[in-house]
């Protein structure tokens, strides 16, 4: 599910916060990010170098 054409501005509210950690749990490639603050469409920038 995109909620905010893949900006990371769109805050999870609280009832899906256990559906997200299950699904970054569950993820065989480890493509799920989350962060404090907006990514602005470029996850890449919290990956570690």
């Amino acid at each position: 599910m995109i909620l905010d054409n893949n900006q990371g501005i769109t805050a999870i509210s609280e009832n899906l916060c256990d559906d997200l950690e299950d699904a970054i749990d569950g993820c065989p490639t480890d493509s799920i990010k989350i962060a404090d603050e907006p990514f602005n469409g470029n996850p890449l920038m919290y990956e570690k170098v």
